[in-house]
C-alpha cells in the first residue's frame, strides 16, 4: 500500500463515524509492523474511542506491533483493563502478553484485579499473561492465584496451576490445601499439574498431604501415577517406609512411565527394601531392563542386586544382556550395576556369562572395568583360570584402580597357571600406584621359589619404597628368594635395615642370613640411623646367622656407632649370649695389628678391577699410640666391571717385616707390602675410614695403561722401596696407593701423623725400635705421625627421635638460593662478633661450663646454644670444663682463644673437649652496618652484602623485651597498607626515635648507588626476627622498595590476612617461612590447640629455662591470661609458603598459604606425644643445620642394570656409607 493511502487511512482514525475508524483500524491491522510502526500513536489514541469496537480493534493493531513498539503505550493499554466490554479487557491483556515481564511488573495489580473478572476468558487470559512474570514478582500474587484453582472453569484452574509452577516452592507453601484439592479434579492434567507442584513443596509440608498422594497411585491416568510418584520421591524412605507395598506395587504397572518411576524411587532407599516386598514384583522389574531408558535400566538392576541368589539366577541372561548397551559414558552407571548384579548369582552360573562380563574391558570408564574384574573375582579358580590372559592385560591399564584389582585378582589364581604371567606381574612394582605395588607383592608371594627369583631385583627395591605397606609385603617375599637370587641385590637387602619396626628388621636380618659373605663384601659398611652398620643391627636384635655372615664379609666387631656402642655392646646390653660369645670371640683387640700377610698369591690372581678403595688407621699399643700413633691400611675391593655380584675385599699395608710365615717365596713381603683378606683385619679396626673412594672415583686405569687390579696396586707399594719408618713407612705406602687408584679430584695431598713421622729418626737414634709395636704376637708396626680427632654431629643422626614431622608423603627437594645464607644470618645476627669478644657455641651434647683464667667470669651453655665472652687482649685461656662438684675432675680442656674469632666447642673420642675456629658469616658475605639492641633501641638488626644480593637480618628474640613485644599480639589496625599486623612488633619497628624500617630502606638505596652490581634484596630473621623481617617487607612493598624474597625461621604468625589487598598478595608471593618440624612458635598465635593444651602439657609440673624454674599449671594461667583473647589469636595466619623440614632429611613439604586454610591442617597438627623437642626445635642453630643439611647431594634414585629408576623412601631411611653421598637402593 502507497505511503499516502496509510495516511489516509490514519487520517480517518479521527473520523467523526465510529464505522469509518473501525473501518479504518481494520485496514491498518492488515499491514506489516514496519508500515505501522510510524502510527502507533495515532492507533494507541483509539483506545480511549467512545466505540468498544474502536477499542477492541486499536488493541489488535497494537498488538501487532510488537513488544518493543508497544511498550510506550503499556500505561493506556492497561488502562482498558477496566473496560466495561469484557472483548476490549481480554484484548488488553492479550497486547500486554506481548510486552517484556519488566515492562508488565508496573501493572501486575491491574492484571490481579482481572483475576476478579466474572468472565472465565478474562480470568483465562490474566493468568496467562501472568505466565511471564518472573518469579519475585509472582510471589505477592500467589494467593490470588490459588483462589483460581476454586474455579468452575476447566480452562481456569490448568492456567492457575501454570502460574503457580513459575512461583518459588516457598510461596507455594500456604496454598499447598488448595493444590491437593485440585487432585480430585476430573482432568488428568490438572491432575498431574497438582501433583508437580506438591511435588515442589519441603518435604514437611508434602507429607501432611502423603494421603492424598497415595491416592494418585489408583488414578486411572498413568501420567498421574508416575507424577504422584515422582513427588514422593521427595520424601524420605522412613516417611515412606509404611507404604513400602504400595510403591512396589507400581512396579507391576502397565504403563513404562509408572515402571520407571517406581523403580528409581526404590532404588535410592537405604537401607533398601526387602526381598520380600521386591520378589512378587520381579515380572515388572524384569520389564525394565528393556528398552533405551537407562535411568530405569539402572534402577530394576539396583533393586534385582538385593533379590536372593537362587532367584536371581534365573534372570541371569537378561542381567548380560544389559552388558552389551553401549559403550558410551552415558552408560557406565547400567554396566556398573548389572555388574554388581551379576556378583550376586552363583559363581557356576556366573561362569556362563563371563564373556559378556569380559567384554566390559573394552569400555572407557575405568570404573566399569574394575567392576568387571571384581566381578571376575567371583569365579570359580578354575573358571579365571580361561579368562587369565585377559585379566593379566588389565595390568597396563591406563587406571591405577583397574591395574590395582587386575594385580589383587591375579592373587588368588592358582599359582601354577600364574607363574608364566610373572615378568608381567613383576613389572607392576613399579608402579606409580602404592595399592597396584601392594597387590601385585601379594599375588608374587603365592609363586614358588624358583619362578619367584628372575624377580628378586623388583622385590628387593620395595624393601626401601617410601610406603609402609609395600615394604611389609615385600618382607615374606624375602624369605621364599634364595642366596643366588638375593646376591645380586646384597647393598638394597641391607638398606632395607633402615626400616625400624621389628618385625621389618627381622625379614631383612633373615633374608641377610641367607646371603654369601662374598655378596655383603662390599656393603656391610653401610650405616643408617644413629651411625649403626648392619652389623650393629643384627647384634641388637640377636640374629645370629646375620652376624655371622656379616663377620665372614668383613664387618669389624668393633666398630662404634654414633653413640660410642660396638656390635658387642650392643649384643650385651640386649641379652643375646649366643651372639655376644660368637662377636667377643672374632674380636681381636691387642693380639694382632693388621692382616698376615697370607693372601698375596690369591691377590695376584685375581683379574678383577677395583672398584672402591677404604683408607683406615688403627691406633698402635704402647707409648706410641698413647702420643697418638696410628697405622695406615687400605681396604680394596674388587668386582666385576658393572656387575653387582660376588665381589672380594683385600688389605694392603706396609710393615718393618713380615707378620707370619705362609710361602717360601723370598719375594712374598717385598720391601715390607703385605697383602691380607680384609675378613681377618676387619676385627681389629674400631673406626670408620678416614678417606674412602667409591666406584665413580676409581680410575679406571693406572699411568703406564695397565687395569687397577691388585697386581697393579701391590707394585705401586713396592716400588716406593724398602720400608722405612722416616721415609717410607705405612702412610707413605697407603697414600701412594690411594691415590694411584683416585681420580684428580678425589686424591689425598699428606699423610696423616706427619709430624711424629718426622721426628721418628730422633726416636730411633735414641735407642726407640719405632718399628716394632710391644704386642705380644710379634706384630711390627710403622710409627704413625699425628692423632686425628673425631668429632662428634651437632645433631644425632637418628631419624626417629620424638617430635619427627612427617615429611616423606610430599617430600620435594628444596631449592633456595638464598636459603643457606639467609639461616646462617638469622643465626649470626644474635651475636655478630666485634672488637675484642669471643663467640663460642655448645656443639657437644651436655653442658659445659666455659671458666676465663684470671678472671671469675664463667659461662654456661647448654648443648646447641652460643655466647660471648669480652676480651682485653689479642688471646684468652679458658678451661672448659662440665659442670660438677669436683672442678678439677669435671676439667674438658684448657685453651687459648683468640679475640674477635668464633668457635664451636666439640668433644673427641677419647671424651676431651677441643675449640675448633669458624668462620661466623658465609663465605662470600660482608658486614655493611649493624644496629645493637642498645639503650632505647629494641630492634638489633645489620644489613649484609655479597656479590649481588643486600641482606636485611633482624635478630630474635634474645633479651625481656623482645618477650614483651612478642606478647603484644594485639592487632595494629590503622597501619597505611591497610592490612592488620602484630602492634608490638609494628611499633617497635616504627618509634620515632629509631624508625628501623625508614633507615633500612635509605640503606638498601645508599648501597645500590655505590655498587650497581646488587641487584637483588632479601629479607630474613628468625623468629621474632623472622616477624620483624615480615612486616618490614610489608612496608617498604608499600613503599615502592624492591625486595626478591623474604625467608624467616620459625617466625610468629604477625598479619591478619585480607586477600583482597593486593599488597598482601605481592608479600604472599616472595616470603618462605621455613618451619623445622613440630616448632611450637610459628604455630602462634592462631593454633589455639598448641597454645592451650600441646604448651601446658609439654611443661607439665614446670619446666626449667636456664637457671630460672617456672612451676605452675600453666594450662589455668593461659585460660585465665588468654582465654578471652581466643578471637583475636585466631585471626592471625600464615603469609607466604611454608616449608617444612627436618632433622637428617634433605627435603622440604612445601605448603601454600591459601584461602581454603588447607594448610592450616598442616601447620596445626599436635604431635600425638608433645615434649621439650617443641622448644628445642626451635633454637636457630638447629634450624642452621636442618637447612644445610637440605643442600646435601640428592639420594633418592638408583639406577639398577636396566636402566630402571625407581623412587624411593626418604632420607629418614638411608643405610648410607661414612664418608661418601647418601646412597638409597
Amino acid at each position: 500500500m502507497a505511503d499516502g493511502s496509510v495516511c489516509q487511512l490514519v487520517l480517518r482514525l479521527g473520523h467523526g463515524d465510529h464505522s469509518v475508524r473501525r473501518a479504518a483500524l481494520l485496514a491498518l491491522s492488515k499491514l506489516g509492523p514496519v508500515a505501522l510502526a510510524p502510527h502507533a500513536a495515532a492507533i494507541a489514541r483509539c483506545l480511549h474511542d467512545a466505540d468498544w469496537c474502536v477499542r477492541s480493534e486499536g488493541l489488535d493493531a497494537l498488538r501487532k506491533l510488537g513488544a518493543g513498539a508497544i511498550a510506550p503505550y503499556a500505561g493506556a493499554i492497561a488502562r482498558c483493563l477496566g473496560d466495561g466490554d469484557e472483548y476490549v479487557r481480554r484484548a488488553s491483556l492479550t497486547a500486554l502478553g506481548e510486552l517484556e515481564p519488566a515492562a508488565l511488573v508496573p501493572h501486575v495489580d491491574a492484571i490481579a484485579h482481572c483475576l476478579l473478572d466474572r468472565h472465565s476468558v478474562v480470568r483465562k487470559a490474566a493468568l496467562d499473561t501472568m505466565q511471564k512474570l518472573d518469579p519475585a514478582s509472582l510471589e505477592p500474587l500467589a494467593g490470588c492465584v490459588a483462589q483460581c484453582l476454586a474455579s468452575d472453569d476447566r480452562l481456569v484452574r490448568p492456567a492457575a496451576l501454570a502460574v503457580l509452577d513459575k512461583a518459588e516452592p516457598g510461596a507455594l507453601a500456604g496454598h499447598a490445601a488448595a493444590i491437593a484439592r485440585c487432585l480430585d479434579d476430573a482432568a488428568g492434567s490438572v491432575r498431574g499439574a497438582s501433583l508437580g507442584l506438591l511435588g515442589k513443596l519441603r518435604p514437611a509440608a508434602l507429607a501432611r498431604h502423603l494421603r492424598a498422594v497415595l491416592a494418585c497411585l489408583g488414578d486411572a491416568d498413568g501420567r498421574v501415577r508416575s507424577a504422584a510418584l515422582e513427588a514422593m520421591g521427595k520424601l524420605g524412605p522412613e516417611t515412606l517406609r509404611p507404604h513400602v507395598s504400595s510403591v512396589a506395587d507400581c512396579l507391576s504397572d502397565a504403563e513404562h512411565d509408572v515402571r520407571r518411576t517406581a523403580a528409581i524411587l526404590l532404588s535410592t532407599w537405604e537401607p533398601p527394601p526387602s526381598p520380600a516386598v521386591l520378589e512378587p514384583h520381579l515380572g515388572g522389574i524384569v520389564r525394565c531392563l528393556g528398552g533405551t531408558d537407562r535411568g530405569a535400566c539402572c534402577a530394576a538392576l539396583t533393586l534385582m542386586a538385593q533379590l536372593e541368589a537362587a532367584i536371581l539366577g534365573s534372570h541371569a541372561a537378561v542381567v548380560a544382556r544389559c552388558l552389551s548397551c553401549g559403550r558410551g559414558a552415558e552408560d557406565s552407571a547400567v554396566l556398573r550395576a548389572a555388574l554388581s548384579t551379576l556378583r550376586k548369582v552363583e559363581p557356576t552360573t556366573l561362569a556362563v556369562h563371563s564373556a559378556a562380563v569380559v567384554r566390559c574391558f573394552e569400555h572407557m570408564d575405568a570404573a566399569v572395568r574394575r567392576d568387571a574384574l571384581v566381578t571376575l573375582g567371583r569365579l570359580d579358580p578354575a573358571f579365571l583360570t580361561l579368562q587369565l590372559g585377559v585379566v593379566v592385560q588389565r595390568l597396563a591399564d591406563g587406571a591405577e584402580a583397574v591395574r590395582r584389582e587386575a594385580a589383587a585378582l591375579l592373587g588368588t589364581a592358582d599359582p601354577a597357571v600364574l607363574a608364566p604371567h610373572a615378568p608381567a606381574v613383576a613389572k607392576c612394582l613399579a608402579d606409580g600406584d602404592v595399592g597396584v605395588r601392594r597387590a601385585a607383592l601379594g599375588a608374587l608371594g603365592e609363586l614358588d621359589s624358583p619362578v619367584l627369583s628372575p624377580h628378586a631385583a623388583a622385590v628387593v627395591r620395595c624393601l626401601s619404597d617410601e610406603d609402609v605397606g609395600v615394604r611389609t609385603a615385600a618382607h615374606p617375599l624375602l624369605a621364599k628368594l634364595g642366596p643366588a637370587a638375593l646376591g645380586p641385590h646384597a647393598a638394597a637387602v641391607v638398606c632395607g635395615l633402615g626400616d625400624e619396626r621389628p618385625g621389618a628388621r627381622r625379614a631383612v636380618l633373615d633374608a641377610l642370613g641367607k646371603l654369601e659373605p662374598a655378596a655383603l663384601a662390599r656393603h656391610w659398611h653401610r650405616k643408617g640411623g644413629c651411625g649403626n652398620t648392619a652389623l650393629h643391627v643384627a647384634a641388637r636384635e640377636g640374629h645370629l646367622d646375620a652376624c655371622r655372615r656379616l663377620v665372614l664379609a668383613g664387618a669389624p666387631p668393633r666398630t662404634l656407632n654414633a653413640s660410642g656402642s660396638s656390635p658387642v655392646d650392643l649384643a650385651r646390653q640386649g641379652g643375646h649370649a649366643d651372639v655376644f660369645d660368637f662377636l667377643t670371640s672374632r674380636q681381636n683387640a691387642t693380639t694382632v695389628r693388621g692382616g698376615t700377610g697370607d693372601a698375596l698369591l690369591q691377590a695376584l690372581a685375581d683379574p678383577r678391577p677395583v672398584v672402591k678403595v677404604d683408607w683406615y688407621t688403627m691406633p698402635l699399643p704402647g707409648a706410641v699410640g698413647r702420643v697418638g700413633a696410628v697405622h695406615s691400611l687400605l681396604a680394596v675391593v674388587v668386582d666385576e666391571t658393572g656387575a653387582e655380584g660376588a665381589s672380594h675385599t683385600y688389605v694392603i699395608e706396609k710393615a718393618a717385616s713380615t707378620r707370619g710365615v705362609v710361602s717360601s717365596t723370598e719375594d712374598h713381603f717385598r720391601n715390607g707390602v703385605h697383602v691380607s683378606h680384609w675378613v681377618d683385619v676387619a676385627p681389629n679396626v674400631g673406626a670408620s675410614p678416614v678417606h674412602t673412594l667409591e666406584a665413580t672415583d676409581v680410575r679406571t686405569s693406572s699411568d703406564e695403561g695397565r687395569p687397577l687390579s691388585m697386581r697393579t696396586l701391590r707394585g705401586v707399594a713396592v716400588d716406593l722401596g724398602p720400608y722405612d719408618v722416616a721415609k717410607c713407612n705405612c702412610h707413605h705406602a697407603a697414600l701412594a696407593v690411594y691415590n694411584a687408584c683416585a681420580v684428580e679430584a678425589a686424591r689425598v695431598p699428606r699423610i696423616p701423623n706427619r709430624l711424629l713421622t718426622l721426628g721418628a729418626t730422633l726416636l730411633r737414634s735414641a735407642g726407640f725400635d719405632v718399628a716394632t709395636s710391644e704386642s705380644a704376637a710379634r706384630s711390627k708396626l710403622t710409627l704413625a705421625s699425628g692423632a686425628r680427632v673425631v668429632v662428634a654431629s651437632q645433631l644425632s643422626s637418628c631419624c626417629y627421635q620424638l617430635g619427627r614431622f612427617p615429611l616423606r608423603n610430599s617430600g620435594a627437594a628444596m631449592d633456595d638460593r638464598w636459603l643457606p645464607t639467609a639461616a646462617q644470618l638469622a643465626a649470626w645476627i644474635y651475636q655478630p662478633v666485634a672488637g675484642q669478644s669471643i663467640a663460642l657455641r655448645n656443639g657437644t651434647d651436655v653442658e659445659v661450663a666455659v671458666c676465663v683464667e684470671d678472671a671469675r667470669t664463667v659461662m654456661r651453655l647448654l648443648p646447641g646454644t652460643s655466647g660471648e665472652l669480652a676480651s682485653v687482649g689479642e688471646t684468652v685461656r679458658v678451661d672448659i670444663r662440665r659442670p660438677g662438684v669436683f672442678r678439677s675432675r669435671a676439667r674438658l680442656a684448657r685453651l687459648e682463644l683468640r679475640s674477635g674469632r668464633s668457635y664451636t666447642i666439640k668433644r673427641t673420642l677419647d671424651g676431651k673437649a677441643v675449640c675448633e675456629a669458624c668462620e661466623p658469616l658465609p663465605p662470600g658475605v660482608r658486614v655493611e652496618h649493624v644496629d645493637l639492641s642498645e639503650g632505647t633501641n629494641i630492634v638489633q638488626w645489620a644489613t649484609l652484602t655479597s656479590a649481588d644480593t643486600i641482606f636485611v637480618a633482624f635478630r630474635g628474640t634474645y633479651h625481656v623485651l623482645d618477650a614483651v613485644v612478642d606478647l603484644g599480639f594485639m592487632t595494629h589496625d590503622d597501619a597505611p597498607h591497610g592490612l592488620r599486623v602484630h602492634g608490638g612488633m609494628w611499633n617497635v619497628l616504627h618509634q620515632r626515635r629509631h624508625p628501623v624500617v625508614s633507615v633500612a630502606v635509605e640503606r638498601i638505596r645508599s648501597l645500590r648507588e655505590g655498587r650497581r652490581g646488587l641487584q637483588h634484596v632479601v629479607l630474613c630473621g628468625h623468629s621474632l626476627g623472622g616477624g620483624y623481617a615480615i612486616l618490614t617487607a610489608l612496608d617498604m612493598l608499600r613503599r615502592g622498595s624492591g625486595i626478591d624474597a623474604v625467608i624467616a625461621f620459625g617466625a610468629p604468625q604477625v598479619v591478619v590476612p585480607d586477600r583482597s589487598v593486593d599488597l598482601w598478595h605481592r608479600l604472599d608471593a616472595i616470603t618462605t617461612l621455613v618451619v623445622n618440624s613440630y616448632d611450637i612458635v610459628p604455630r602462634l598465635p592462631s593454633c589455639l590447640p598448641w597454645v592451650f593444651d600441646a604448651l601446658p602439657k609439654c611443661l607439665l609440673g614446670g619446666t626449667s629455662f636456664g637457671s630460672v624454674t617456672v612451676g605452675c599449671d600453666l594450662a589455668e594461667v593461659l585460660e585465665k591470661k588468654l582465654g578471652r583473647q581466643r578471637e583475636v589469636m585466631a585471626d592471625y595466619d600464615t603469609v607466604g609458603t611454608l616449608a617444612f623440614v627436618g632433622e637428617g632429611s634433605r627435603f622440604a613439604r612445601r605448603v601454600a598459604s591459601s584461602a581454603d586454610l588447607s594448610h592450616r591442617e598442616v601447620l596445626g597438627r599436635v604431635p600425638d606425644h608433645v615434649g621439650p623437642f617443641i622448644f628445642q626445635q626451635h633454637l636457630a642453630e638447629n634450624y642452621v643445620s636442618v637447612v644445610l643439611g637440605l643442600q646435601r647431594p640428592p639420594a633418592d634414585a638408583h639406577v639398577g642394570r636396566g636402566g630402571e629408576e625407581r623412587r624411593t623412601a626418604g632420607a629418614d631411611r638411608e643405610f648410607h656409607a661414612e664418608g661418601g653421598p647418601a646412597e638409597a637402593v
